[in-house]
């Protein structure tokens, strides 16, 4: 193998040394940007996908401590570059193909033990370091290169830039065909390519490199994927008799399982009334999350769904079509089919769930895909809200939201596009004139999905002047609740209807335009009757008044602030540390706490880091001060512009797992399609300001006009809304590409010595950006996000006059 390398790279033996070293950092990144990918998808398969974005930022850190060591022995470094460069990329290969093996060798670490057994701390900072070094060996050598061959950073750059887009795009399209736990001996193998370009003659290098190729190929031959944490939906399943997994497949979309056991019953919290066991249905999960219960056809009366409070707008109404978003194994579809519906939308993003649906349970979900009365729209409801152009609904059913037992917040950083008040006017646009939408809420303690739902509802009905109370009805069974929303007022009759249905199952009405106390507990009694309280105050009485007291934010979800699930802010936590404690409150709301500890952590160890060489040498020596500010500018600038970007373009492309890789590749590429035109400005002051304005620029007219932008796109064929995407991404990140490069430069012509510590603050902000970015959106939107991203070009305007030594 390792010989057949050799022959395919000789042609790079008569290339001149800066192509060769361009063509080793556009493979390195193609490698590096992979395997980052990949493992945070290794990592959402075995914890949840906040503990994966936690992880990754602690391990491109690897980036910026790669370059505080160039700072310290760049003299030595820069002297035996020629060695250094290629061995980092051999050391970085060899990290990559043993990570996985090394990670399952610390134990098993769970991050919902994480805040109360120190055990699972040292595992997590042995983690660290393990994912760490593939990152650190290939910034080394990747920061070494700009700082040896400065004169030519444009092109490297471009380089660089291309092969992290490049990348970023292979590593979605390789896990459709290529297993996930394959992947990193697969990186791995490219970062060693990468080395063998620029690899010096002599047997101890080409013994060198032939071991690492050996130790990838064993990667490759004996794959180690993680288990999933023993708190995920399957893991619990799986300790259910004689389960057994019947399929498992990955994609881009995740690793999907298929699970059956003779014990694992569907029973989403049934009637009392109902009499027999419940039903055994086979489960399918989608990185150990719950995807949904895979069933068929039915007759009517059959299906288990109509003894649970989701049959509630059937037993009103009668919809001829029925639209189900979010729809998942088609068990909600399933149902409006044996209630009547003469047609059903069935509405799912994760293609490759369908896919397996019909294949691998053709008998009973497969028999449903294809039923005549059901049409299959394989998008995000956001878009379906948008370009469907039929027949008006008359019934909308939303995803269920919560879960059997409540929830440990693990869903609070997830953007729900399809639950933001937006949606729900679209919804509203989209219903027939008595149309209603229904959503089933599952009981959570403290109460917040629920008073979240109804403040969005309130603010809705009271924006088009309508009495809420006219309009909105819910009912409450033992552990869930369904709440409708009509477009028309509810008639006496219908009322009257809801009560009869309430009383012959057991549930007790929560919500009727003349509701009495008496009513709302007389078959499933409370422990704490203020919930009814709470629900009055929410949704009729004085909201400011009721959110300023609450500990959770129950603030209707936006599209500029699509969290819906986010019910923690920085001003609550101190309360909401006194009611649990600090032991229990990161399992109300893990996801809040997890992604809260990140970023300071992340900024804690970045200061650190950033201050060692500053220790060492002096912070004003050499204008130091306009250096920091510079590069901290693009580092955070560009970040802070590509995270907002990657959230909101979920919302117009529909496809989440597509819509990150076109918005990162694009950015990438751009940008290094911006980093080799700089080698053609002259790096001047005035030059660089005037990029840096138009940057802030361009960023702010985006935030005046993306919304609407946005809007049209959703409107529009994929392929023209692609086409739009990479035309809005593309200009601002081409003049973004310009401004490392040409920042550099200028540092060569006055200080070369700020270089490496140069590209150091650049990582560790970029790094740190990914963190803070990601709590502003929560907290404040992503408006706030794109302002502080403009900010930080207008920083680098402010500062680029004084950077090194240069006038």
């Amino acid at each position: 193998m390792s010989g057949q390398l050799l022959k395919l790279f000789k042609a790079f033996s008569g290339a001149s040394p800066v192509f060769k070293v361009a063509a080793a950092l556009a493979l390195s990144s193609v490698a590096v940007l992979g395997f980052q990918l990949v493992m945070m998808q290794m990592l959402s398969v075995a914890q949840w996908h906040h503990f994966a974005y936690m992880v990754i930022s602690m391990a491109m850190l690897g980036f910026g401590t790669a370059g505080t060591f160039l700072v310290l022995f760049k003299d030595r470094l820069k002297e035996n570059h020629r060695t250094i460069i290629p061995a980092g990329f051999l050391l970085a290969s060899v990290s990559m193909a043993l990570s996985a093996w090394f990670a399952s060798r610390t134990g098993n670490f769970d991050v919902f033990l994480l805040f109360m057994d120190w055990e699972q701390v040292q595992r997590l900072l042995t983690l660290y370091l393990i994912w760490a070094l593939p990152f650190f060996f290939a910034g080394l050598s990747i920061t070494l290169a700009f700082f040896v061959y400065t004169k030519e950073i444009g092109s490297l750059y471009f380089a660089n830039m291309i092969g992290s887009g490049v990348g970023s795009g292979i590593s979605v399209l390789l896990l459709w065909v290529i297993p996930l736990e394959l992947m990193p001996g697969f990186f791995a193998l490219m970062m060693a390519a990468s080395a063998l370009i620029i690899l010096p003659p002599g047997r101890l290098f080409r013994s060198s490199f032939a071991l690492t190729v050996f130790i990838c190929i064993g990667s490759v031959f004996v794959p180690v994927l993680p288990e999933p944490s023993e708190y995920k939906d399957i893991s619990k399943a799986l300790n259910l008799p004689d389960a057994e997994i019947v399929h498992e497949s990955f994609s881009p979309y995740g690793k999907v399982q298929i699970l059956e056991a003779p014990a694992l019953r569907f029973a989403p919290s049934l009637s009392m009334t109902r009499i027999g066991e419940p039903p055994v249905y086979p489960v399918m999960y989608n990185n150990g999350h719950y995807f949904g219960t895979i069933s068929g056809v039915f007759e009517p009366g059959e299906h288990i769904l109509d003894y649970t409070t989701r049959s509630l707008p059937f037993e009103i109404r009668t919809p001829e079509l029925v639209a189900v978003l979010g729809a998942g194994t088609g068990m909600s579809a399933s149902h409006a089919l044996s209630k009547g519906a003469e047609r059903v939308i069935m509405v799912e993003s994760n293609r490759h769930a369908l896919d397996v649906l019909k294949r691998e349970a053709s008998e009973t979900a497969g028999q449903l895909l294809n039923h005549p009365g059901l049409s299959l729209w394989k998008d995000h409801p956001r878009r379906f809200l948008s370009r469907y152009r039929g027949q008006n609904p008359d019934l909308i059913i939303t995803p269920v939201l919560g879960s059997f037992g409540g929830t440990s917040g693990v869903g609070s950083m997830d953007e729900r596009f399809e639950l933001t008040s937006q949606a729900f006017e679209k919804m509203w646009d989209r219903l027939s004139d008595e149309g209603i939408i229904a959503t089933t809420v599952w009981a959570d303690f403290p109460p917040r999905y629920v008073l979240k739902l109804l403040a969005t509802w309130r603010n809705l009905l009271e924006a088009k002047e309508l009495e809420p109370s006219d309009h909105v009805a819910a009912v409450r069974s033992w552990g869930t609740m369904t709440l409708i929303l009509s477009k028309s007022p509810f008639t006496k009759d219908e009322i009257s209807n809801i009560r009869e249905y309430s009383q012959i199952y057991g549930y007790d009405p929560l919500l009727l335009p003349d509701i009495e106390d008496h009513e709302r507990k007389r078959f499933n009694i409370p422990e704490d009757d203020s919930f009814f309280a709470q629900v009055d105050q929410v949704f009729s009485g004085d909201f400011d008044a009721f959110q300023n007291e609450y500990f959770f934010d129950i603030r209707p979800a936006t599209d500029n602030r699509p969290f819906f699930a986010a019910f923690v802010t920085p001003g609550s936590l101190s309360e909401l540390l006194d009611e649990y404690g600090i032991s229990q409150l990161p399992y109300v709301e893990l996801g809040f706490m997890l992604a809260f500890v990140t970023m300071f952590q992340i900024i804690l160890v970045s200061l650190l880091l950033i201050l060692l060489p500053l220790m060492k040498i002096s912070w004003e020596k050499g204008k130091r001060r306009n250096t920091f500010f510079y590069f901290a500018g693009t580092g955070f600038g560009f970040m802070f512009f590509e995270i907002s970007l990657i959230q909101q373009f979920i919302l117009t492309l529909g496809q989440p797992v597509y819509s990150a890789a076109l918005v990162i590749s694009v950015i990438l590429i751009a940008s290094g399609a911006g980093s080799y035109y700089s080698k053609f400005l002259k790096p001047v002051s005035g030059n660089i300001r005037a990029l840096a304005c138009v940057i802030a620029g361009i960023i702010i007219t985006y935030i005046l006009m993306l919304s609407w932008v946005f809007s049209f796109i959703m409107n529009l064929h994929i392929a023209a809304g692609i086409f739009l995407a990479i035309v809005i991404l593309g200009i601002p990140a081409f003049f973004m590409g310009m401004m490392f490069p040409l920042g550099l430069r200028r540092l060569q012509q006055a200080d070369d010595s700020h270089i490496p510590w140069a590209c150091g603050i650049d990582s560790f902000m970029s790094v740190s950006a990914t963190a803070i970015a990601t709590m502003a959106a929560l907290l404040y939107g992503f408006s706030i996000v794109l302002l502080i991203a403009a900010g930080g070009y207008l920083i680098c305007a402010l500062s680029v006059k004084g950077l090194g030594n240069a006038a």
